[in-house]
């Protein structure tokens, strides 16, 4: 994903582009992928499941992945959509969210981003 990011960031982008990205290694074993576009302001959905919606911006979405694994043990299977950017934020995805969730939770670890408070006062 950081790949595909960057490669946005040089391609015919004339506007601003900031990334934050974490310091250490990367998760994915076999990073060495064909590089892809990603739409600016577009999140993603990683998996569907119901009633609860759990919405990451970066890094720590792998670790929102391993605690789904678990959950889906214990029967509880949430949704975990990706939001990639903070602004412009995903109006559709997060309206396709709310119609159908009862419980939605940002997950964020030691940011002075306040995008996941953007998020929340959007879903409001």
């Amino acid at each position: 994903e950081l790949r595909n990011l960057m490669y946005t960031a040089q391609a015919h982008n004339k506007n601003p582009f900031t990334i934050r990205y974490p310091r250490g290694k990367g998760v994915q074993i076999e990073w060495e992928t064909e590089m892809n576009l990603v739409e600016i302001g577009s999140g993603r959905t990683i998996c569907e499941g119901e009633e609860i919606a759990i919405l990451s911006i970066g890094h720590i979405g792998n670790y929102a992945t391993k605690a789904i694994k678990k959950l889906n043990e214990d029967n509880i299977f949430p949704s975990h959509y990706d939001m990639r950017f903070v602004k412009p934020l995903d109006e559709k995805l997060l309206q396709e969210i709310r119609k159908g969730l009862n419980k939605i939770k940002g997950i964020k670890i030691n940011s002075k981003l306040k995008g996941r408070n953007y998020i929340v006062k959007y879903l409001r």
